[in-house]
């Protein structure tokens, strides 16, 4: 079998080729070697699996080395191990890396906030590290053409800005140096520690609590006053030192933990006092137990039923001694997108009023307002019945949250305004919006822009967005 970066290589290779109808693919050397593009998820899945059982089994001595009993793992035994599991919970390689006398990881830290949120029952539960690396993200391109307002941070902004949250705590990814000097990751410098943050909106201070008593970062002092700036203009918010007590750990590797104890214990200090001198391998297995306990709960309720069909597709039975293929199912699927599409939708709708007014009296002209655009709009949605007013409103929503995330199409105040709008209308359900409306426009974005490039020979396109890092990335191709 071919080393897992030829593997990796040939893969991206065959995505290329199957695009172009290609079945087959050709190994390297030493010999040439024709094979089915399917040996190469075959031989990825051969190195995933390599890569849990090596996690699991080094699990299984770090229990016994510590004089363990090797049971607990098996509680895993009824879930499938590449199972993908609920909410922050990461999967069974993740849970694995506490289990071992080494760093714990975002995803580990993510695991340990989800447990303490279900433990809780926080009306506004703790934000995790992906929240954090959003606030440095959006600080340092505050001043230039590449910031956008983010939706994970105006939820918390607005909270705040309301009165219904009076505290925010989060984990923060540092860099520790010479033993107290602390500073925010860059793409240069790597961070190798864990340290929380806790703003206290009702006496305007906010806390930097770490367990190797480092200071805080001047960067990471700036970003939070930032954000709440933002948020209270009118406001100074003040550092507070010693504001959020630590535990002091004494290894290198248990940071993680005494991170979310920081954040436990000052939420409830009764129920989660600070760590001492606990050991650091009962802290770790402490908390694997807690993490695979919520997985647990979480997966022992029923899933819904799977699917079994394309979720567009009617259930259909295909005839005798015929093969329907991947891609007819496709094309299919496709055309019953465009054709649910809100702009398809609108369009039909459009020409059918057209038709009625030909036959009917010709419109009056309309007088020209100091306001045209608005004029324009307006004068459209009279002449609209409530069938293509409530079309027409789908398709400007799917636009909107086509680059928004769908969660805000949930929020309250939001549906609210709608019905105070028009109670009539009947505002699309998260589920439809990201399975039914975005997907069928960009069907019928899609074959628009394919039908006007089918006429183009030189093209420049840019896209710009973000590495896994939360770093800029920008990408221009010249075809």
């Amino acid at each position: 079998m071919p080393t897992l970066s030829k593997v990796n290589e040939l893969h991206q290779r065959s995505i290329h080729a199957l695009a172009e109808d290609y079945q087959t693919s050709f190994t390297g050397s030493p010999v040439p070697m024709k094979l089915p593009f399917w040996a190469l998820t075959y031989w990825l899945w051969v190195y995933k699996i390599q890569k849990h059982h090596t996690a699991w089994k080094e699990a299984l001595e770090w229990f016994k080395s510590n004089g363990y009993v090797g049971r607990k793992v098996k509680m895993l035994d009824p879930l499938p191990w590449q199972l993908e599991f609920p909410q922050a919970l990461g999967c069974p390689l993740y849970l694995s890396q506490f289990l071992r006398d080494e760093w714990l990881n975002a995803e580990n830290i993510n695991q340990m906030l989800a447990v303490l949120n279900d433990e809780l029952q926080l009306e506004f539960p703790v934000e995790n590290i992906y929240w954090t690396n959003t606030l440095v993200a959006a600080y340092r391109c505050k001043n230039n053409n590449s910031y956008r307002p983010n939706h994970n941070l105006d939820i918390v902004r607005n909270q705040l800005r309301d009165g219904v949250q009076k505290h925010v705590m989060f984990p923060v990814f540092v860099h520790l140096q010479a033993f107290t000097e602390t500073m925010l990751p860059t793409a240069d410098i790597k961070g190798n520690h864990w340290g929380a943050v806790a703003v206290n909106v009702e006496e305007n201070f906010f806390s930097y609590g770490d367990s190797s008593c480092g200071w805080v970062a001047s960067e990471l002092l700036e970003a939070v006053r930032w954000f709440l700036a933002q948020t209270f203009p009118n406001t100074n918010f003040k550092y507070k030192e010693n504001g959020l007590p630590a535990g002091l750990q004494n290894d290198t590797d248990s940071c993680g933990l005494y991170c979310v104890n920081t954040i436990s214990h000052h939420l409830a200090p009764e129920i989660y006092p600070l760590y001492t001198n606990e050991s650091i391998a009962g802290l770790r297995r402490t908390a694997y137990e807690k993490v695979l306990k919520l997985i647990l709960k979480k997966k022992s309720r029923p899933p819904p039923p799977p699917p079994t069909v394309h979720p567009i597709l009617p259930k259909t039975t295909p005839p005798p001694h015929t093969q329907t293929t991947s891609i007819d199912l496709k094309e299919k699927a496709d055309e019953i997108l465009f054709s649910k599409a809100p702009s398809t939708v609108v369009e039909q709708l459009l020409d059918g009023k057209q038709e009625k007014e030909m036959r009917g009296p010709k419109p009056k002209k309309v007088k020209v307002d100091p306001n045209p655009i608005m004029d324009d709009w307006m004068e459209k949605a009279r002449k609209l019945d409530r069938e293509q007013q409530h079309a027409m409103i789908d398709k400007e929503l799917t636009i909107h949250f086509a680059a928004l995330p769908s969660t805000q199409i949930e929020s309250p105040s939001f549906r609210r305004a709608f019905i105070l709008a028009d109670r009539t209308y009947k505002i699309p359900t998260r589920t439809r919006l990201d399975k039914i409306l975005i997907p069928a426009q960009e069907v019928v974005i899609l074959k628009n822009v394919l039908g006007r490039l089918g006429n183009e020979h030189n093209l420049m396109t840019s896209f710009d967005g973000g590495t896994k890092n939360d770093e800029a990335y920008f990408t221009t191709f010249q075809t």
